[in-house]
């Protein structure tokens, strides 16, 4: 019984870094180009990327969980296996949110205004 609970953390990972990552990542576009401007960096670059990779991070996290209960499914695990299951779905698709949001950076300095 105490393994069986010990998935939860791992099922809510997807639900809980894609997001926070996501949110960081859009923020930081925001601010970062005038930084990289006066700098010549690339953090608005680096940031994304960095999100994408924990936001895949948490999705694969959330699909081993899932895997793991395929074997000894019980009545009462549907909530779990839904949870896992929206949790690998919402952290891949934030991922491929920020490869996408990744994009502008790779074009544009920040210095163009």
């Amino acid at each position: 019984m105490r393994a069986r609970a010990n998935r939860w953390p791992f099922a809510l990972s997807g639900w809980l870094v894609g997001p926070a990552c996501w949110a960081i990542a859009t923020q930081a576009g925001e601010i970062l180009p005038y930084a990289d401007c006066r700098t010549h960096g690339s953090w608005t670059l680096a940031m994304p990327l960095a999100g994408a990779a924990l936001a895949a991070g948490s999705a694969w996290l959330a699909w081993r969980a899932l895997a793991s209960c395929h074997g000894g499914l019980r009545r009462g695990d549907t909530a779990f296996t839904l949870v896992a299951s929206l949790g690998v779905m919402l952290g891949a698709l934030l991922a491929v949110a920020m490869l996408l949001q990744a994009i502008g950076p790779m074009v544009l300095t920040g210095c163009e205004s």
